[in-house]
């Protein structure tokens, strides 16, 4: 968790060169330890027949994974897994409540985030699947990570990103595009007057009351002032 903290920390845009670099770094030095821990391990506990067969012999098969850890980040208060930022300001909505949680490095030129809706640069899809086939690189087993598109992406894009994935090695790959549910749990907030505070989409006023073209959300008139420019 945390990586994308990181870079906003080190001052580099999410998926850039620098960034891939660093993440291969990062998950290559605790790869390099869990073998070492997993070949000492085998030699006090034992090691299983099908690992005997490895070139050097551990006590598990398997040593590293990238759980989803959406619920674990929020409860350390860091970013999720390998995950860029979502939004500038991000609405959670689930069983507890909804949270707003706004990143206070937004306006930074480095700053990516998956999905935008005050006009930042979101993380295009070649760069969430270069992302996870570097992290894929040093973990044996699965990566969780999503692959964001926007909401008007066309079938052949997200059929050229299922491939690029496979022949990068990438082991899974989940794509969501953007408001292709109508309850997302986590969502961008607008602070534009002219858009949607809780999914960024443009308001139209139908029958004397403004209304959300997206999400169907009804908005007040007087707004508060925090979706004003």
């Amino acid at each position: 968790m945390g990586y994308a903290d990181y870079l906003l920390m080190i001052k580099t845009a999410y998926g850039s060169e620098k960034a891939i670099e660093e993440l291969e770094k990062i998950l290559g030095f605790i790869y390099d330890i869990a073998l070492d821990e997993s070949e000492k391990r085998g030699k006090k506990l034992g090691i299983p027949t099908e690992c005997t067969k490895l070139l050097n012999p551990r006590r598990n098969i398997t040593i590293l994974t990238i759980a989803p850890t959406g619920t674990i980040s929020l409860i350390a208060g860091c970013s999720s897994g390998i995950e860029p930022i979502f939004s500038e300001i991000t609405v959670r909505n689930d069983k507890t409540g909804s949270y707003t949680f706004e990143n206070d490095l937004a306006d930074k030129d480095y700053f990516r985030c998956a999905v935008s809706s005050n006009g930042g640069v979101e993380v295009t899809w070649e760069e969430h699947i270069q992302t996870l086939a570097a992290a894929q690189r040093h973990v044996d087993s699965g990566v969780s990570k999503t692959i964001n598109f926007p909401k008007m992406t066309h079938r052949d894009t997200m059929a050229k990103a299922g491939m690029l994935a496979w022949e990068l090695g990438c082991k899974g790959v989940a794509m969501y595009r953007n408001e292709s549910r109508k309850v997302q749990v986590l969502t961008p907030k607008a602070l534009k007057k002219d858009k949607c505070p809780v999914c960024g989409n443009e308001l139209a006023e139908i029958s004397g009351k403004r209304k959300c073209l997206g999400c169907k959300s009804e908005i007040e008139q007087n707004t508060s002032p925090a979706y004003d420019l």
